[in-house]
């Protein structure tokens, strides 16, 4: 009797392990769709970077990824300038991580502080 007692207990701490995990995944699903934004300052540029991720299906997403840049030369600020691009990316329940297709860029989260994580970059979430 007491072997089958210790697996019951055994089991049920597995399946508590799992739940947990289970848990953490969909939280971290539900965080990604966004906004999320960097700002870069420093002598040559002054740059904002914008992330809009919204989910199309399943663990597909749409990533827009808007930039708003100023170089400096000479201490003076150049005009403004634009640029937008779309990536598709795919949601890895086990890494938790979306991955974009055709950079084959990382993005990572850290859904309890409000961040997203691309290569060194840091994102802010700011609107949900």
């Amino acid at each position: 009797m007491s072997h089958l007692k210790l697996i019951c207990i055994t089991g049920l701490i597995f399946c508590a392990g799992c739940v947990d995990a289970w848990k953490r995944m969909d939280n971290t699903k539900r965080f990604i769709p966004g906004t999320y934004v960097k700002e870069v300052k420093n002598e040559f540029l002054i740059a904002y970077d914008t992330l809009i991720i919204q989910c199309s299906a399943g663990n597909d997403y749409l990533i827009v990824n808007r930039t708003a840049y100023q170089r400096i030369r000479n201490n003076k600020l150049l005009p403004e300038q634009h640029s937008e691009e779309n990536w598709k990316a795919i949601y890895d329940e086990k890494s938790q991580n979306l991955y974009e297709q055709r950079l084959g860029k990382t993005f990572s989260f850290d859904p309890g502080n409000g961040r997203l994580f691309e290569g060194g970059s840091e994102y802010t979430k700011v609107i949900p």
